[in-house]
């Protein structure tokens, strides 16, 4: 039976999993990750965060690799391929949920979007234990961050 491509996605406010164990503990991006892995069968083609601050993401990232990088000859074992890394960030403004709005960061349109593609395109030189990468973003993204992003993955 073929599986149709599929991931799973998950969003760190304040760079923290928003749920908590039954027990009222807090679950780590590591946490979800083994869950993922161990206990989705097929195993998802890809996984990643989204909606999440650019700010937060090279820490999870670097969670996930660990995990991945310490499954992966189970994953290999498993069906013969690793999951892909998908990474879809906020653009860089802040979303204040007591005002529902969003606080705009500090600088041009052009600035931001630059400094935030190089934030997030140097994740692609960091995370090896991958089978690749689907990068994009979320909220507060315009076309001059994806224009910036796209010359930043073409000369890795």
């Amino acid at each position: 039976m073929q599986v149709k491509p599929w991931w799973i996605s998950m969003v760190f406010p304040d760079g923290k999993f928003p749920q908590r164990a039954r027990d009222g503990s807090g679950v780590g991006v590591s946490d979800v990750v083994k869950a993922v892995l161990a206990e989705s069968s097929p195993v998802p083609h890809a996984l990643g965060i989204n909606c999440t601050s650019i700010e937060h993401i090279p820490a999870l990232v670097l969670e996930m690799n660990e995990v991945v990088k310490g499954t992966c000859s189970a994953l290999d074992d498993k069906d013969g391929r690793r999951p892909w890394l998908v990474v879809y960030p906020n653009g860089g403004d802040v979303y204040d949920p007591v005002t529902q709005t969003w606080k705009v960061a500090n600088g041009d349109e052009e600035t931001k979007a630059e400094a935030w593609s190089r934030e997030v395109g140097a994740i692609v030189s960091t995370a090896g234990a991958w089978g690749g990468f689907i990068l994009g973003g979320c909220c507060r993204t315009t076309f001059s961050h994806i224009q910036a992003l796209s010359k930043i993955v073409k000369s890795v």
